[in-house]
């Protein structure tokens, strides 16, 4: 009998050889779906057996009592790893202390990559309460969807205006910077 795993992983340079069929598993079938966005809830998904998931995220269900998912640590991503601080080409902002008072997107504010990001900025001098944050989807493509969790602080924290995609919103002039 052979087991099959259908896993689903963003579209990462480091699982070209799995996907490529480059390295394949000896006792076991592996499935593999490159998608733009995991799915909402990777424990009750129909379509898939396994995925990624950040670190902080599932650290912040465990501590919730959330047993639904099963880690197998495997840190692909061994170096450290912030998010890209991203603005318009014709942006005058050219560093992170610059930020102060900025209005700046995020994907997912207790994402792994948000939590270091906020830290450098924070090494600037800029607190959270420093700038004016918004929480929300990167491009049209990626699922609309609760990016705050309990994390929200009105007039602080917020979600990205009409779930309008972050891209859109920076190319409007709404925001300064994403992440």
């Amino acid at each position: 009998m052979t087991i099959t795993i259908r896993l689903a992983v963003r579209d990462w340079d480091y699982f070209t050889p799995l996907a490529l069929g480059d390295i394949k598993p000896k006792h076991f079938t592996l499935m593999i779906d490159r998608v733009e966005a995991l799915p909402q809830n990777l424990a009750n998904s129909p379509h898939y057996d396994a995925g990624e998931i950040s670190f902080s995220h599932y650290a912040r269900n465990r501590a919730g009592n959330d047993e639904s998912l099963l880690a197998l640590p495997h840190f692909l991503m061994r170096g450290f790893r912030q998010r890209c601080i991203l603005t318009t080409e014709d942006s005058p902002l050219n560093a992170l202390s610059q930020l102060a008072g900025k209005r700046i997107g995020v994907t997912g504010w207790h994402h792994s990559g948000s939590v270091w990001t906020r830290a450098m900025l924070r090494r600037e001098g800029i607190e959270t309460k420093d700038a004016h944050w918004y929480a929300g989807r990167l491009t049209d493509a990626h699922p609309i969807m609760d990016r705050l969790g309990n994390f929200g602080q009105p007039g602080n924290i917020d979600p990205a205006h009409g779930e309008q995609s972050l891209i859109s919103l920076l190319k409007n002039g709404e925001l300064d910077a994403i992440q």
